[in-house]
């Protein structure tokens, strides 16, 4: 584990673990949320970040394939997360440094 000070915030963990990553619907396709992930895992391999994971819904067709495209994976489901039925999927990217 490694600790820096950065302008937004102290980063301690050699995980990252994106909370949100959302495009407005008028404005997808445009390649914005390719642009933003790019950004921010340029941003964590410059904080030294070994990994990058996130939770997504099983079933979003619109977002796994993005990610998937990006080299992250599937590692786990969590069964009923959002909801009864609904469950999500963790999805874990390594970082080369």
């Amino acid at each position: 584990t490694r600790c820096s000070r950065d302008w937004s915030s102290d980063v301690c963990s050699s995980d990252l673990d994106i909370h949100t990553l959302t495009v407005i619907p008028e404005f997808r396709r445009r390649g914005i949320a390719s642009e933003m992930l790019r950004n921010l895992e340029k941003w964590a391999l410059e904080k030294k970040v070994e990994a990058v994971m996130l939770e997504m819904r099983e079933g979003n067709v619109e977002a796994q394939p993005l990610y998937e495209k990006y080299g992250y994976r599937v590692i786990s489901r969590r069964d009923n997360y959002y909801a009864p039925k609904i469950h999500a999927l963790i999805m874990r990217k390594e970082l080369s440094q």
